[in-house]
């Protein structure tokens, strides 16, 4: 009899079967109701605020396309203070470990609010922002506290909601050991916006 993703789960937390993390990337599309989420994360520490910031992810979009978008469509003005919030959550970052080159980068860029179509005419990703997430990703990666196969999997799930990493970086950060606020990036994306950092300017669009 076929189980569910959820029995999967379950049987992979207990230590009854070996599974692939990735079958797991479906994990709370799936399974979105809060009593199920809640279910998933029994047993981990900080769960009920791990369940409280994966419902509020799920609550801020809807599945299309298989991946779950925004439903919310945010001010220019709002998504250019959300982008300079986040610009400087990262530069302090940066101050804190020594990194001058991305300090200035991430400190002195000028945001400013794009039509779409500019963002996508962007083919080169090789540019500061992608630098800078590397970086942050980096550090996210090491600052979580993963020891289980039920862990890594977890990390999917979180990633397989949005394919985003920068989300699941924010609903991890309970368990997360990294003087990071992950909120602001939580916030472009739930305005539905994306942004590009070029080098003295920060492209901003309303994505979706």
């Amino acid at each position: 009899m076929e189980t569910s993703l959820l029995d999967d789960w379950h049987a992979l937390v207990e230590g009854r079967a070996d599974i692939d993390k990735g079958r797991f990337i479906a994990l709370f599309k799936e399974h979105s109701l809060p009593h199920e989420v809640a279910a998933i994360f029994e047993g981990f520490a900080h769960a009920d605020e791990l369940t409280r910031r994966t419902l509020q992810v799920l609550a801020a979009g809807s599945i299309r396309s298989a991946y779950l978008l925004p439903t919310q469509r945010g001010t220019a003005v709002q998504l250019i203070e959300a982008t300079r919030r986040w610009l400087d959550v990262q530069a302090a970052f940066f101050e804190r470990t020594g990194d001058e080159e991305l300090m200035a980068l991430t400190r002195n860029a000028r945001v400013i609010y794009k039509p779409k179509a500019d963002l996508d005419a962007i083919s080169n990703f090789d540019i500061p922002g992608s630098w800078a997430n590397e970086a942050l990703g980096d550090a996210a990666r090491d600052a979580i506290d993963f020891h289980t196969s039920a862990d890594h999997a977890l990390l999917e799930a979180w990633y397989g909601l949005a394919a985003d990493y920068g989300l699941a970086w924010y609903i991890a950060m309970p368990i997360m050991d990294l003087d990071v606020d992950f909120t602001p990036y939580f916030d472009i994306w739930r305005l539905g916006g994306r942004y590009l950092h070029l080098g003295d300017e920060c492209w901003v669009a309303q994505q979706f």
